[in-house]
């Protein structure tokens, strides 16, 4: 209910704008994305028909792995040698190439001048990945790709 309020008060100023007789340009305001953030949730179970109606109808707008036809990327690391270490691999599993660095950046380098990510939403996971491992690396502790945690 909320939400849907706050798109309402959106909606609501864009009309105000728009319509006024007293702006001096002219506007054509919509209304934007409405990003919530939230440190809890509740439903009331009696709600549960009417919330899984809005995700049904929602469903077409869910997320879809895109892969890259670069291939995907391994990410670990060497605590050894104190690098991080990323393997590139085919969709069939042949190994395309590896890289070795100290820093994400300079690994984010290399696998940009070997042309290894195709599209921004892979480059834009393995940025973060990246970081993640190298937050292990330099903790001397183990890193599983998607799984490890950033915690003391």
């Amino acid at each position: 209910i909320n939400c849907v309020g706050l798109y309402g008060l959106m909606e609501f100023v864009c009309r105000s704008v728009n319509s006024n007789p007293e702006k001096t340009e002219e506007a054509n305001l919509v209304p934007g994305t409405l990003t919530v953030t939230s440190m809890s949730i509740s439903l009331n179970p009696d709600d549960l028909p009417q919330v899984e109606e809005i995700i049904n109808n929602y469903d077409h707008r869910s997320y879809k792995m895109v892969t890259d036809p670069n291939g995907y990327l391994r990410i670990t690391v060497d605590l050894e040698a104190k690098e991080l270490v990323v393997f590139h691999h085919s969709h069939e599993g042949l190994e395309l190439g590896r890289y070795r660095s100290k820093t994400p950046q300079d690994m984010s380098w290399q696998l940009e001048r070997a042309k290894v990510i195709s599209n921004l939403g892979h480059a834009m996971y393995v940025g973060s990945q990246l970081e993640r491992a190298w937050y292990h690396l330099h903790r001397g502790r183990e890193y599983i790709q998607d799984k490890s945690k950033l915690v003391d």
